[in-house]
């Protein structure tokens, strides 16, 4: 391979490089959390159609919203029991005014009964992005009315930036201490790097440039050793 292809394959492996750098880039924190032990402590409130529950939480973190797991369970045995549904939610006082994004699991993912366990809701599609010291809400509802969910909650919570509630259309009524949550902020959405189909297409023109200039290059060198023509000829 002449030194020119070399310097070509170099160039693109470079370009793919930076590509996988900025993959790396992104950075998942936990920002807010209540955590404890379901096995020592806290009960289950119910997540039914008619009482969809909510958190309130104060982000610490500026970035984009991109994982919530919540402590819960299911109380019913019922594998075709319509999914777990989460929604994030803004805030004014203690009134959901806009929904910022959803994200559901299967009852087949959520633990049966008392083993109560954080269960992960992946959110890094829906572009929520949230400030350091802004008030959000994760709201907990399910849609069949057979299917029963439990919130794990501990009724004297320590979570200072906010506090779990029952749900009434948009109004948060009766506060029940605090709901156990995780949230996960990516700090540096903007590394993300563009869509495969343009990579590949920035690529593809570089690659292009790259070409045209090598026959370019081959074309002068052609002439410089013809016959009758100098270095400067051509």
């Amino acid at each position: 391979m002449t030194f020119h292809r070399l310097s070509q394959a170099a160039v693109i492996a470079a370009c793919l490089a930076g590509v996988s750098a900025s993959f790396a880039q992104a950075e998942f924190l936990i920002d807010q959390s209540f955590v404890f032990d379901p096995n020592v402590s806290g009960g289950d409130v119910f997540i039914r159609p008619s009482t969809p529950r909510a958190q309130t939480i104060t982000a610490g973190l500026t970035g984009q919203l991109a994982q919530v797991d919540v402590l819960v369970n299911r109380w019913s045995s019922n594998a075709n029991s319509t999914p777990l549904i989460l929604e994030v939610w803004s805030l004014s006082g203690t009134s959901l005014t806009s929904s910022l994004g959803s994200a559901s699991l299967p009852v087949t993912e959520v633990p049966f009964f008392q083993s109560a366990g954080f269960e992960s809701f992946d959110l890094s599609a829906e572009n929520i992005q949230i400030a350091a010291g802004e008030q959000f809400a994760i709201l907990l509802t399910t849609a069949g009315l057979s299917s029963q969910y439990g919130w794990r909650s501990m009724a004297a919570g320590t979570y200072s930036g906010g506090a779990g509630y029952l749900v009434s259309g948009t109004s948060l009524i009766t506060p029940s201490g605090d709901f156990g949550f995780r949230t996960y902020v990516d700090t540096a959405p903007s590394a993300v790097p563009v869509p495969g189909t343009l990579t590949l297409a920035g690529l593809g023109a570089l690659s292009f440039a790259i070409g045209d200039a090598w026959r370019r290059w081959r074309q002068r060198e052609s002439c410089t050793k013809s016959a009758g023509h100098g270095p400067g000829a051509c």
